[in-house]
């Protein structure tokens, strides 16, 4: 306790004298600014896996850990979106109908990618584990129903390749969740999302400490995440290339 409170005494002081950022991208927290988000908002979402089980966290965040025993270096979460209040489904038997109906349709495109896009089953408990249903497609059909179906109306078809789109023109880091790590004084990032501005952050317990990433990650990417300078602190391509080329190397082939 008496270490982090001295970093975080180190940290503000710190900040007391640097030169304020120049950077004029908004930063909006995901449930307290949930208004403010611009409705066309969406970010490709991906899920860093935490190995340290045994923390005051872990429970919170069960996406990383249960990414950490499916792979690596990381998992497709989803094509993460904010509701459109003109997009409100109608409550009635032919819009539930409707919803299953594409909802069906997005499993079966899912089902012949999930693999080569590492959208595992992040679901902390599940039936079957172990088994290709457990793996594919309840958890990731959900995804499509409330970030695509409900969210945006979007066809399982517009979806998906909002999912999987990995050209770079024109993403951003847009989305960071991170969760305080009270043994290191730090806050690890657990998910990291590219789309277009503002910038929204998720899960940060004390906003002015460093951002880094999980320990997995510490030989090659030990450096803190510097969020005062947004446009130059971590782009799609280095992203992409250092971390999802790793484990699937077709993304990044001509």
């Amino acid at each position: 306790m008496g270490r982090c409170f001295f970093h975080l005494l180190l940290t503000v002081s710190l900040q007391c004298i640097l030169p304020s950022s120049s950077s004029n991208i908004e930063m909006l927290s995901w449930r307290q600014d949930s208004a403010k988000i611009p409705t066309n908002w969406g970010s490709q979402v991906f899920v860093l896996p935490v190995q340290l089980v045994q923390t005051d966290w872990a429970s919170h965040h069960s996406r990383s850990r249960q990414c950490s025993l499916k792979n690596k270096y990381y998992c497709l979460y989803g094509y993460k979106t904010v509701f459109d209040e003109r997009e409100r489904s109608v409550n009635s038997s032919m819009a539930d109908t409707d919803r299953e109906m594409k909802t069906v349709e997005f499993s079966n495109i899912i089902r012949q990618w999930w693999r080569q896009n590492n959208m595992f089953n992040l679901r902390e408990n599940g039936v079957g584990i172990g088994s290709v249903e457990e793996e594919c497609c309840t958890d990731q059909s959900m995804k499509y129903k409330w970030y695509g179906y409900e969210n945006r109306k979007m066809s399982p078809a517009e979806y998906f390749l909002k999912l999987t789109d990995y050209t770079t023109n024109i993403k951003e880091l847009n989305y960071i969740q991170a969760v305080w790590d009270a043994s290191r004084c730090v806050n690890v990032i657990t998910e990291i999302g590219f789309g277009r501005y503002p910038f929204v952050y998720e899960g940060f317990e004390i906003k002015n400490l460093p951002l880094v990433f999980p320990e997995v990650f510490q030989s090659t990417l030990s450096f803190p995440v510097d969020l005062t300078d947004i446009e130059t602190s971590i782009s799609y391509n280095w992203f992409k290339f250092r971390i999802i080329c790793r484990d699937q190397p077709w993304i990044c082939q001509p």
